[in-house]
């Protein structure tokens, strides 16, 4: 039955199909001939199809359909309903019966040929707009592409940019990180300053004050008359009570405990580092002020206490030390190794300690001269 619309629906898509597989032969080469053969058939069937439509069905198409899979695979539903319209049109072709004359059937065959492309002008037209609809297709896709490709380069660079500005940015961040780190241990050793600085200030200002009513009160106080001593030996002043002045006997223990103390701190503390469970630098530090405070104990416990000229050598001997020695540093590392009984003993050494600088203040002129 004739349908004049969906022999026209097949002659628009088939046009259409014809641009289609003319781009797919460009891009898959593998199926070259085949898309050709199909661009072929396409075309032949526009010429059909509008022949079938001048002629409101009446002419009889001598074409085989397309069977190729690369084509009916792309129709749908609907399409393939209106390609079984169009292909029931068509008739069949005449059986292929061998030519009396062979030499004026090849004659006949050229003319054919030469005429068909002489009176066929809508199929050259066809093919004509065809072949520039796909030119135009490609230019916009190479254009297409360029301006893909320059966005590409661009979003490449842009993220190079962002690599790079985004390790900057780490870097930063680390050295910020270790400036953070630096002042935390800062704060750290200035916290322990402060309450060493404190308990010294607290121990400091009695014994001075308690040193300066002595000094207030022997001078004002008159000095007694010669008695008459007998001929005997010269009267010594007892030791004891002469070193009770500056250390007490507990006292001298604790400086012998620390000392003991501080040398083992030193020993774990390079074993630690050799096992680098420590940090060298701070071993360094640790080190450094634990070797300053074991010279000072040295000097205490080298000290004859009953012996003027011999405590005043000592404590010039504590102030070279202490001159000598670098600013102390990793105090708070030192502090948290410390256990309980090991905290308590310090305590009692800067106690010690403190009460020598008060001692050493008030005898300053002599450690001067």
């Amino acid at each position: 039955m004739w349908d004049a619309q969906a022999v026209a629906r097949v002659r628009d898509r088939k046009l259409n199909e014809i641009m289609v597989f003319a781009s797919l032969a460009k891009i898959d080469r593998s199926n070259l001939d085949e898309y050709i053969d199909i661009i072929v058939s396409l075309g032949d069937d526009v010429d059909a199809c509008d022949i079938l439509l001048d002629t409101d069905g009446a002419a009889e198409i001598e074409l085989d359909p397309i069977e190729s899979e690369l084509y009916t695979s792309r129709l749908s539903d609907a399409e393939r309903a209106d390609e079984d319209i169009f292909n029931s049109l068509r008739s069949e072709p005449p059986a292929d019966a061998p030519p009396a004359d062979i030499q004026q059937y090849v004659r006949d065959l050229l003319a054919d040929a030469v005429q068909s492309l002489r009176s066929d002008d809508s199929r050259s037209e066809q093919a004509a707009e065809a072949l520039e609809s796909v030119k135009e297709e490609l230019a916009g896709c190479r254009r297409r592409v360029e301006q893909l490709s320059q966005d590409l380069e661009y979003s490449r660079n842009e993220a190079a940019s962002l690599e790079e500005e985004l390790a900057e940015l780490k870097e930063e961040r680390k050295k910020l990180a270790a400036q953070v780190d630096e002042l935390r241990s800062s704060e750290a050793r200035l916290k322990i300053d402060l309450n060493l600085a404190e308990q010294k200030v607290s121990v400091l200002e009695p014994a001075y004050a308690e040193a300066l009513e002595k000094l207030k009160s022997s001078e004002a106080k008159p000095e007694p008359e010669p008695e008459p001593e007998p001929a005997a030996a010269p009267a010594e002043e007892p030791a004891d009570g002469y070193a009770g002045k500056f250390l007490s006997r507990e006292s001298i223990d604790t400086i012998r405990r620390v000392k003991a103390m501080k040398d083992s701190k030193i020993d774990e503390a390079l074993e630690a580092c050799s096992r680098r469970e420590l940090d060298m630098d701070v071993c360094d530090g640790i080190v450094s002020f634990l070797k300053t405070d074991v010279g000072i104990c040295d000097a205490l416990l080298g000290i004859d206490f009953t012996d003027r000229s011999s405590v005043v050598a000592g404590f010039r001997k504590i102030v070279e030390v202490v001159q000598s020695s670098e600013d102390p540093q990793h105090q708070d590392e030192y502090v948290q190794s410390l256990t309980q009984d090991e905290a308590s003993l310090e305590y009692s050494y800067s106690q010690v300690v403190n009460s020598l600088q008060g001692m050493m203040m008030y005898m300053k002129d002599e450690l001067v001269e």
